[in-house]
């Protein structure tokens, strides 16, 4: 998979997930030509992730929580 996605527009992938976790991580300007290709190979679905996303928050409840937090490191 990781062969067929970078030979149609994918600069990077990687496999993911433990013991034939089945999943494959690819970075592709072209996600039309590398999902087809990948459909093409086996693939059976896709998640599609926006690049602009924030990513992670970290949103406190109240003061005491990031007190414990700030000095516990839990």
């Amino acid at each position: 998979m990781i062969k067929v996605a970078k030979a149609n527009g994918a600069k990077a992938a990687k496999l993911a997930g433990a013991g034939g976790g089945g999943t494959i991580i690819a970075l592709s300007y072209e996600p039309e030509r590398t999902k087809e290709a990948l459909l093409a190979a086996g693939a059976e679905c896709f998640l599609e992730l926006d690049p602009q996303a924030s990513g992670v928050t970290v949103e406190y409840v109240n003061q005491d929580s990031a007190r414990r937090i700030a000095a516990t490191g839990e």
